[in-house]
């Protein structure tokens, strides 16, 4: 049975607890830039949502053993709420290539989850190390490979384009040979696979920026008015909270900052975390280094800034923002803040972003 309808999502759900708003709302942005970027569409599709204890039972109603975080298996996607993001990318290419080669499929569906995209501390081998190979194209993706296919594919979308990628995409299968893939490679990209696995391992930076209705700097913008950015709180029943009506849940903006300088945070009460988005392709040595300021992290320290949304302790709240300044450089930021279950909306009682005189 349908618990929530969106525009393109009937939702189903394993639990009695109320989902908020928030949620749904990102999944239809998501979808919004999955179909903009790649020019796919598809019917309505069934949503099932799992607790997330319940990964077992996931992977028995998809057919599979041991724990998963989901699964499309037309006409449904199945999945805890972290995992929704990637599943929908693999419900909406469906229809373009329902054998989608594993690099390529896990890869768009990765690279489309939020994640900031890294090269990561091993190479993407499977079995041994060294470089990818041609071989290592046409094999099924271990999932703790997933990350290394997400950024072979940020890659290739950053060199050729999305709809070059898309064709690569159609024309490619599971279980072709290598001799099929060669084939399509060069008549697709007019390059070798090899070719182009070299030029990847040779150009290739070391961080993409997230992609996807939940990567870092896709929430509600807050604008600016007497150098402050404020923001108060709707409902999680229709409004822009993510997680439970009866448990503790949390609440994302993204406020564009304009020039380098000293900010303060008065959270109003709250717990509350600051992001700063990476939004350009970057190596480490860009990103490493870069002093932020006060608690302020970067997406790409932690690779998936969703995470907060489904356990915010690991978002390292601090109560104590009105004792510090942040030093902050121009750029795009998300701005979390705890809301307690049952907090009733108010719009006036304003978390601040304030640009400081020093």
């Amino acid at each position: 049975m349908s618990v929530y309808e969106t525009g393109r999502l009937r939702i189903g759900t394993s639990f009695a607890d109320g989902l908020c708003g928030g949620e749904r709302g990102m999944w239809e942005a998501h979808l919004d830039e999955l179909e903009r970027t790649f020019g796919v569409s598809r019917e309505p599709t069934w949503l099932y949502l799992y607790n997330d204890d319940e990964q077992t039972r996931i992977a028995e109603d998809c057919g599979y053993e041991g724990l998963l975080m989901g699964c499309w298996r037309d006409p449904v996607v199945r999945s805890i709420r972290l995992a929704v993001p990637h599943e929908l990318v693999h419900a909406w290419l469906d229809p373009v290539q329902p054998r989608g080669l594993p690099v390529l499929s896990e890869g768009i569906a990765t690279r489309m989850s939020g994640l900031v995209m890294s090269i990561g501390e091993e190479p993407f081998v499977p079995e041994e190390a060294g470089p990818l190979t041609l071989d290592d194209l046409v094999r099924d993706i271990p999932p703790g490979k997933y990350d290394e296919s997400g950024h072979l594919v940020a890659w290739l979308l950053a060199t050729y384009d999305a709809d070059t990628f898309m064709t690569l995409y159609a024309q490619t299968r599971r279980g072709m040979t290598s001799a099929e893939l060669s084939a399509t490679f060069l008549d697709v990209l007019d390059r070798s696979p090899e070719d182009v696995l070299l030029t990847y391992q040779a150009t290739a930076r070391d961080y993409y920026p997230a992609m996807g209705g939940s990567a870092c700097g896709r929430g509600p913008r807050i604008p600016w008015r007497d150098r402050a950015a404020t923001w108060g709180t709707d409902s999680c029943a229709d409004g822009s909270r993510y997680g439970f009506e009866d448990s503790d849940q949390v609440q994302r903006v993204t406020i564009e900052v304009a020039t380098d300088g000293w900010y303060l945070l008065d959270p109003a009460g709250h717990e509350a975390s600051v992001t700063r988005c990476l939004t350009a392709p970057a190596d480490e040595t860009e990103v490493l280094h870069r002093y932020l300021g006060w608690a302020v992290k970067g997406d790409w320290e932690r690779r998936v800034p969703l995470i907060d949304l489904y356990n915010p302790r690991l978002a390292q709240y601090n109560d104590e923002w009105a004792e510090h300044e942040l030093e902050l450089t121009a750029g795009i930021y998300d701005v979390w803040v705890r809301r307690r279950a049952g907090e009733p909306p108010d719009e006036a009682s304003g978390v601040k972003l304030i640009e400081l005189d020093l």
